[in-house]
């Protein structure tokens, strides 16, 4: 993960900070696209691409099982690390 990639694009994209942040107070969740779009009151379009967008800088992981997807918060410690401080400091 490229922590100025990352930060760059939480400064762009309010929704992908909300949507970090949201993962980052609650480490152990998985979620579909309206599940977070409805905690992070945002509409389902931003909210996909703003996924994408983090799903690509490795923030976070998708999983897709049927047809289903789910989202969830990557598990590597040193990306942790680095989100957590762009995050605090976006």
């Amino acid at each position: 993960m490229n922590k100025q990639n990352l930060k760059k694009l939480l400064q762009q994209d309010p929704v992908a900070l909300k949507i970090l942040r949201f993962f980052l107070q609650n480490p152990s969740s998985v979620d579909s696209v309206g599940g977070i779009a409805t905690w992070v009151n945002a509409g389902r379009e931003e909210v996909t691409s703003s996924l994408g967008k983090l799903t690509e800088e490795g923030a976070l992981e998708e999983d897709t099982s049927g047809s289903m997807t789910g989202y969830s918060l990557t598990e590597d410690e040193e990306d942790l690390k680095k989100i957590q401080d762009v995050s605090e400091n976006a």
